[in-house]
């Protein structure tokens, strides 16, 4: 999931990952902080800091 994540925002679309129950209990907020800090545009779906992420890659 993180490294998809970070992955992703190099490419060119939207994407939105997601995991089965259990990961989507998992924060990765420290990452979508992070990668955001960098200039991507990623968000949790939920504002909860887990996913559902959905991220916009460069244009």
């Amino acid at each position: 999931m993180r490294f998809l994540t970070a992955m992703l925002t190099l490419g060119n679309g939207v994407y939105e990952i997601d995991g089965v129950a259990r990961m989507r209990q998992r924060p990765i907020q420290d990452l979508l902080d992070g990668l955001r800090q960098l200039g991507a545009d990623v968000i949790s779906k939920h504002n909860d800091g887990c996913p559902p992420v959905v991220i916009r890659g460069r244009d």
